[in-house]
């Protein structure tokens, strides 16, 4: 049976894109067993915030990385960590892939937020979300007040990650 279809609400329209503002890091996967990281591709991936999807001449990883990540117990995820100077108050992520690659869009992703409690700080999952299809995809949750968010990829890595732009947007 094919999954089931999966209703999620379109780009926010006539909001600032904070993550315009911020800065990106990519958070290198790791494979089980030693942990080994698995770094992208030299001149694969693209800024994510630039405001110009589908800039990838090449996926994320290369043929070897693919080949650790699906041979191997993931320990850490391919993430994308978007990061202010200032806390921001988030809602909505809207992640872009590339439209040349439609196949390779995950099906499965989570987003995390830093939350900050009495001096200590840690990650904490604020959506998992499955069946996850289309070559820009919403993903909106409760608002919170963050310094960071993460956007992780799960699911199906197979075909690569040809994410191309992560857009973050308040309430």
């Amino acid at each position: 049976m094919p999954p089931p279809d999966v209703k999620r609400p379109g780009p926010p329209q006539g909001k600032e894109n904070l993550a315009a503002k911020a800065m990106v890091t990519h958070v290198a996967a790791r494979s089980g067993g030693w942990r080994h990281e698995l770094r992208p591709q030299k001149d694969g991936g693209a800024i994510l915030n630039n405001g110009q999807a589908d800039d990838l001449t090449l996926p994320w990883y290369d043929e070897y990385a693919v080949n650790a990540i699906l041979g191997s117990e993931m320990k850490d995820h391919p993430a994308w960590e978007l990061a202010w100077k200032e806390p921001v108050t988030l809602a909505t992520l809207v992640v872009r892939e590339c439209t040349k690659q439609p196949d390779a869009v995950p099906e499965e992703v989570a987003v995390q937020v830093w939350v900050e409690e009495n001096g200590l700080g840690d990650w904490r999952e604020v959506l998992h979300e499955y069946w996850n299809r289309g070559v820009v995809h919403t993903h909106a949750f409760g608002p919170v007040t963050t310094k960071k968010v993460r956007y992780i990829a799960h699911g199906d890595l197979g075909r690569n990650l040809w994410t191309t732009e992560i857009e973050a947007y308040g309430p």
